[in-house]
């Protein structure tokens, strides 16, 4: 990158933002950051801080910039939910996923933005397909108010890109794991369990693939989607070096935790009447849009971010989580 880009992280209070502005700091970048507070790595960067809905805002953030890396978002979340009801919770979804993410590209498009790097996500494709691993081309299906209003964004932002009044690159991301808390509920769940011993339920019999991205992955993909010419207007899903099954997981979370959890066997049809109670109770034990998805493989081909971006994740969906398990080891106070 040169000296006289500049670069626009929002959400850069976040876990990949966190990332994101180490690896470019480091490598000399200049950085704009984006976020609701101020967080201890924003000193020495350029700052913005704000609601991106603020047209001032959002105009500040933007100047001067020659690329943006749009991480800002909401996700399913168990607190939102119970706080603002299931109607309440979808209007959320559209409003910042969607509406906050065109927002922000008509502004980028109006200040001459170079390349707009969009953080989409696995959801997008929904129940995953009988075809495993899904490729870009695998059509989306999206289960849910997150997945849909990611999906949609997605649509915006390429139309933008084919009228030529935008560059746009979008990385359709697996669950980013590293040292912190995971953003999955039922990842979450794993560790929670894990750490106080308790017993753990496996679906399938554990027999299930499952497929995530080191911390580390992520930054590069992002990097080389900044920087490579032939990723404008392009497509990536960007996971790790391979998927794992959740007997797999167990084995290495609970070895890595020195936990005495033991695998439960949760047949297939048990997985809908245990959530449909644990929903009804106010606690759903998978939220409604992963519901199905905890059931089928979920696995994610890279080789056309391999092919046209170079990227080769360095970690698999194991090391992945032996990450996160040192972070849980680490903060098991705190859970």
């Amino acid at each position: 990158m040169a000296e006289r880009e500049l670069i626009v992280i929002t959400a850069a209070g976040g876990r990949l933002g966190r990332e994101l502005t180490a690896h470019l700091a480091a490598k000399r970048v200049r950085l704009r950051l984006v976020g609701l507070t101020v967080r201890p790595w924003f000193a020495g960067h350029e700052t913005v801080i704000g609601d991106l809905f603020n047209p001032l805002v959002m105009k500040r953030a933007v100047e001067g910039a020659t690329a943006i890396v749009h991480l800002a978002e909401v996700r399913p979340n168990r607190d939102l939910i119970a706080r603002i009801g299931p109607v309440g919770y979808d209007k959320q979804m559209f409003h910042v996923n969607l509406e906050g993410t065109r927002r922000l590209a008509l502004m980028a498009r109006d200040a001459g933005v170079g390349r707009f790097l969009y953080a989409s996500g696995e959801s997008v494709y929904g129940p995953p397909p009988r075809e495993c691993p899904c490729t870009e081309a695998t059509p989306p299906a999206p289960n849910g108010p997150y997945g849909r209003s990611k999906l949609e964004a997605e649509y915006v932002l390429n139309e933008l890109h084919r009228s030529g009044d935008l560059e746009v690159v979008v990385l359709r991301f697996a669950t980013i794991l590293g040292r912190f808390p995971a953003n999955i509920a039922m990842v979450n769940r794993l560790f929670r369990l894990a750490l106080r011993h308790l017993p753990i339920p496996l679906t399938q019999s554990g027999s299930t693939l499952k497929h995530c991205v080191h911390r580390r992955d992520a930054v590069d993909a992002i990097e080389r989607a900044l920087t490579r010419p032939q990723a404008s207007g392009r497509t990536y899903n960007v996971a790790g070096a391979g998927a794992a099954t959740v007997a797999e997981i167990f084995d290495a979370v609970t070895d890595a935790l020195d936990s005495h959890s033991v695998p439960i066997p949760l047949p297939r049809l048990a997985l809908p009447v245990i959530n449909a109670v644990t929903t009804w109770i106010g606690d759903p034990f998978i939220l409604p849009e992963f519901a199905r998805s905890a059931l089928e493989h979920t696995c994610y081909s890279t080789g056309r971010a391999l092919a046209e971006l170079g990227f080769r994740p360095k970690y698999d969906t194991l090391q992945a989580f032996l990450e996160a398990a040192a972070w849980y080891r680490d903060h098991a106070g705190e859970q």
